[in-house]
């Protein structure tokens, strides 16, 4: 079986095989511009040989997997799980857009964003704040979208789970709230993290409220917001907070208020009434609707 799981960012498939898990992660916009690579995480050891396609890309599931793709806009994208003599095990078919105009250009090292406050900050990259344990998708040039670059973040390892040709997708190797060096031939760049925690009421029916808790760092002051995003509506819906996308076409978005507890922590919550019983994908973006700067190490983007 296959179970998909929706961030802001990212989609991921978990194919689930005996007591290990295969799992794949896009970033939800693809280009047909180029190619994408995608590197298969691999749980505890795998009972058999098993073989990943996806459009003519094919390979065999192992470490160091990489299965190259060519979307195109009007294909649907679906991955197959297949064992050694080519019976299909399981199919997962993304959540993800492919669009045919051209990806944003960088044009050497990571590209740089406006930060908190609206102050362009040397050496950051964006959106102004990033959730600790998601995935983490920069916007890349020059060597580091070639497919051969190492990334280190704050130090150690980070796995890439994705390459475009303007982009990378990382696995944050200890994710953590606070500011984090993410470094790669010769670049570097200092990423904000806040963490994130949703807790859903339990029992998961009629209606509920969703308790939210943020925890940042002393750098992030009141006040604060969070656009709190419903990626599986057909399953929840939210009820308070101010209304963005109420289009079927999008996924629910809720502006919610939090409150300061203090040493960067604000909680707040949200009324949901359940509608269905499949899986339950909510994510968020902090937000400071007053300006503020949040003064990141100015480092140089070449050692």
């Amino acid at each position: 079986m296959v179970q998909e799981e929706r961030k802001l960012r990212t989609s991921a498939g978990h194919f689930l095989v005996g007591s290990s898990q295969i799992s794949i992660t896009l970033p939800n916009v693809l280009f047909e511009a180029g190619s994408t690579t995608v590197f298969p995480e691999i749980g505890a050891a795998l009972p058999e040989d098993l073989y990943l396609a996806a459009g003519t890309g094919k390979v065999k599931v192992a470490d160091g997997a990489a299965l190259i793709l060519k979307p195109r806009t009007g294909a649907r994208l679906i991955f197959t799980l297949s064992d050694s003599g080519g019976q299909t095990m399981c199919t997962w078919q993304p959540s993800v857009k492919v669009v045919a105009h051209s990806p944003p250009q960088v044009e050497d090292g990571f590209r740089m964003f406006v930060c908190c406050g609206g102050r362009v900050m040397p050496g950051v990259s964006g959106p102004s704040f990033h959730n600790a344990g998601n995935p983490i998708v920069l916007e890349v040039g020059g060597r580091l979208a070639r497919g051969s670059s190492e990334f280190r973040i704050d130090g150690m390892a980070a796995a890439v789970l994705a390459q475009t040709a303007w982009q990378v997708v990382l696995r944050d190797p200890r994710p953590a709230a606070g500011l984090r060096v993410v470094e790669s031939e010769g670049y570097r760049v200092t990423l904000a993290f806040i963490e994130l925690r949703l807790e859903l009421p339990q029992p998961r029916r009629g209606k509920g409220i969703l308790s939210v808790r943020l925890v940042g760092f002393d750098l992030i002051t009141p006040p604060a917001e969070l656009f709190l995003y419903n990626l599986s509506r057909q399953n929840v819906r939210l009820v308070s907070g101010k209304s963005f996308h109420d289009s079927p076409d999008y996924d629910e978005a809720r502006l919610i208020r939090l409150a300061p507890q203090g040493s960067g922590v604000f909680t707040g919550e949200c009324k949901i009434e359940f509608r269905g019983e499949g899986p339950i994908d909510l994510d968020g973006s902090l937000e400071l609707p007053r300006p503020q700067h949040v003064f990141l190490p100015l480092v140089p983007r070449r050692r």
